[in-house]
């Protein structure tokens, strides 16, 4: 039987600055899957399991919202697109980057002069967000850099396209689990995990927190958005124990107090937070271990 080919609805936006980020951030709430920056705006990309007029109907309602906040942002134009195009568009304009002092990120049909101390990721992007590309991205690769220790165990939320639990394994990580709620994002992960050679060490499953058991993990990741991470970082402190890293951004700077405000109230003790562009990142470090059987 032949493959059915599939088909993904992309609204292009104009804007620029903090509108685009704004937009950004509230696209991945509801449900987009990857973005592509344009000179002029942005490309965004949502599965076909959202309707049209969803999408049309909610981007359009926050773009006015932002308009009358005084920010210049159009309404989104939307159109179908085939899978290969999508494909064919990200092999265009999707190049190697290196990100703080070590990490390259590349996709898998470009080379690189690797040097000794470079840890280099080849992602393949698909419809699945994390390329390196978007500052939030950035942020975690950058913290996990600074933080990683050899040997832990990582879990990684909302894992996208993997590249976050791929390079807390070339930064030598013991072992990572990673989730993520689409199942392109696990098909991706999965993909990615092969061409990197970490599949033995790596798992990815469909689903969030509850789609793993409470047990103590050494670090953990989330690059989501605030209105997903929110509820769930109090859930966080079951699947780790002290001294547990936990890295997360996804977050607009100008919600982060609620962040740094939230973390406070529970077992971590933020030791850094960064900002690139309108994003924000922080790292903290868990001070108690909770004893909570899940029902």
């Amino acid at each position: 039987m032949a493959r059915t080919k599939k088909t993904w609805t992309e609204a292009q936006i104009e804007g620029s600055g903090a509108a685009l980020d704004a937009v950004f951030n509230f696209a991945f709430e509801i449900g987009a899957t990857g973005l592509e920056e344009t000179a002029g705006g942005a490309r965004i990309f949502f599965a076909s399991t959202i309707s049209d007029s969803t999408i049309q109907r909610s981007l359009s309602d926050f773009a006015r919202s932002l308009r009358g906040m005084g920010y210049a942002i159009a309404d989104p134009v939307l159109r179908r697109v085939p899978e290969e195009d999508w494909s064919r568009a990200w092999k265009e304009n999707f190049k190697p980057i290196r990100i703080g002092n070590r990490i390259v990120v590349k996709p898998p049909w470009e080379s690189w002069p690797a040097g000794p101390q470079d840890i280099v990721l080849d992602i393949s992007p698909k419809m699945a967000f994390g390329t390196g590309s978007h500052e939030t991205t950035r942020l975690c690769l950058e913290m996990l850099e600074r933080f990683m220790k050899s040997g832990l165990s990582v879990l990684d939320v909302g894992t996208g396209s993997g590249i976050l639990a791929i390079a807390a394994l070339k930064l030598g990580a013991s072992r990572a689990v990673a989730v993520d709620v689409e199942e392109e994002s696990v098909e991706n992960a999965r993909e990615n995990f092969r061409l990197n050679r970490i599949q033995d060490r790596a798992a990815v499953r469909l689903g969030s927190l509850d789609a793993v058991a409470a047990e103590p993990y050494g670090l953990i990741l989330a690059n989501i958005d605030r209105k997903t991470l929110v509820p769930m970082l109090p859930e966080f402190p079951a699947y780790g124990r002290p001294g547990t890293i936990c890295i997360l951004s996804g977050i607009l700077a100008e919600e982060k107090q609620a962040i740094t405000g939230l973390l406070g109230r529970l077992p971590f003790r933020l030791i850094e937070s960064a900002e690139l562009g309108e994003w924000a990142g922080f790292a903290a470090v868990q001070a108690v271990q909770l004893d909570v059987t899940r029902g």
